[in-house]
């Protein structure tokens, strides 16, 4: 008699039997060298002999150790392989030394797609909490999809090695990537393998272990400053519809999601500011989310210019119906507002019209503004950095050194100033 291929009703244990081999029994995971879970069924109730730690009595009169950890918040049931209690209890001792140390004392088959999406399903639960950006949320997903798990999605996340890291990067250069766009891609892996070690899935960072030579540097980008006729050479060559928002970031150093998000009641006329409150993430037509920090929670200047071109673009929309408080500053004919892309292709087409050259961003708009209040208004780092929304001054100090270093004249000037006045003869 054969073994047949087909669907076998009599089933696989007396199929085997009828052709003279003996079932293959699989052990279930966790019990490799230890009882199975079947015997520990047919046990007798387990005997307590530890904080955790349990011994059953088998059918056949072996004994049997299991105990139970806590791994990173979860409870695991690990069999033992030890056959006494002293042995039992020097094995608990190591496992729980074990995941001290950091290392992976639960087994998991999780390949690396799982744990990505397992580590994006819990990012965005963040994001609908409000304590993560949903443009964060929007990088780490396109980078991790499109460029990890097409990859090594398939790679079981525990075994990943440096090896692995390295040809993944190697990928990535011979595909033309480049060093920006795969150091971000690094930080997002590096976050799903943090996400990894929390939960036991992984012992060890592989990413910790590359060689210096191994992942490329990224030199800070310079950004180009515009001289002001340069600015109004651009604002002049921009379209119409696109003109107040090029003059809207040229002139108060706003980040292009802060404008975008901005509706008429975040500009006071009155006041002479406009408030920032909140932004228009990418990819959505949705304002409202919220800013990238909690110190781009601001109220900026609104230069009299500037007010001007906006109280005549406010009259422009009122007459389309759209000036109403919550109504977008910058929206489509529909009221949605200006995506990211058309606001960066206007920009591009004004840059292209006025003869700037290459090199021009919504981000060179804001370094112009920034150099601007360092250069010639002579602020520090503290005025400036709450005027377009930095975290912490030190931050300002060191993306804008060489501004402040080529201020340094400018210092010199206001000292001048000061020395002249009835103020700085005080103590003379």
């Amino acid at each position: 008699m054969t073994a047949s291929l087909t669907a076998d009703p009599i089933g696989p244990t007396l199929r085997a039997q009828q052709i003279g081999r003996a079932p293959r029994q699989r052990p279930r995971p966790g019990t490799e060298g230890g009882a199975s879970m079947q015997d520990e069924r047919n046990a007798r109730m387990p005997e307590k002999i530890g904080r955790r730690l349990y011994e059953f009595t088998l059918a056949s009169g072996k004994r049997s150790y299991r105990c139970d950890l806590e791994l990173n918040g979860r409870q695991v049931r690990k069999t033992l392989k030890a056959r006494n209690r002293t042995a039992a209890r020097k094995e608990q001792a190591a496992l729980i030394a074990q995941h001290a140390r950091g290392e992976v004392v639960a087994s998991t088959r999780r390949n690396v797609e799982e744990v990505v999406e397992e580590f994006l399903a819990s990012f965005s639960r963040s994001v609908a909490s409000g304590e993560r950006s949903a443009r964060t949320l929007e990088s780490y997903s396109w980078r991790l999809r499109s460029r990890v798990i097409s990859e090594i999605g398939t790679y079981r996340f525990q075994t990943l090695t440096a090896d692995d890291a390295a040809r993944l990067i190697a990928g990535w250069r011979e595909r033309g990537d480049s060093a920006w766009t795969i150091r971000s891609t690094l930080t997002a892996l590096s976050r799903v393998i943090r996400f990894g070690l929390r939960r036991g899935y992984i012992a060890d960072d592989p990413l910790r272990r590359l060689e210096a030579g191994e992942k490329p540097s990224v030199g800070k980008k310079d950004h180009r400053v515009l001289a002001p006729e340069e600015i109004a050479r651009l604002v002049r060559a921009a379209a119409p519809g696109a003109r107040p928002l090029i003059a809207t970031l040229a002139m108060t150093g706003l980040r292009q999601g802060e404008a975008l998000g901005l509706t008429w009641e975040n500009v006071d006329f009155e006041a002479g500011v406009v408030r920032v409150r909140t932004q228009l993430a990418r990819g959505t037509s949705e304002g409202g989310a919220k800013l990238k920090t909690s110190a781009a929670n601001r109220d900026v200047v609104l230069v009299p210019g500037l007010a001007a071109t906006l109280r005549e673009h406010k009259a422009a929309m009122f007459a389309n119906g759209r000036a109403k408080p919550e109504d977008f500053v910058f929206s489509t004919s529909s009221g949605r507002p200006l995506n990211h892309r058309n606001a960066s292709r206007s920009l591009g087409r004004a840059v292209e019209l006025a003869g700037l050259g290459e090199g021009i961003s919504t981000h060179s708009l804001r370094h112009t503004f920034v150099s601007f209040l360092i250069l010639e208004l002579g602020w520090d780092a503290v005025r400036v950095a709450r005027q377009v929304g930095h975290t912490n001054p030190s931050f300002t100090m060191d993306v804008y050194a060489h501004v402040f270093e080529n201020g340094a004249g400018h210092a010199d000037a206001l000292r001048d100033k000061i020395a002249a006045s009835a103020f700085g003869k005080v103590l003379s």
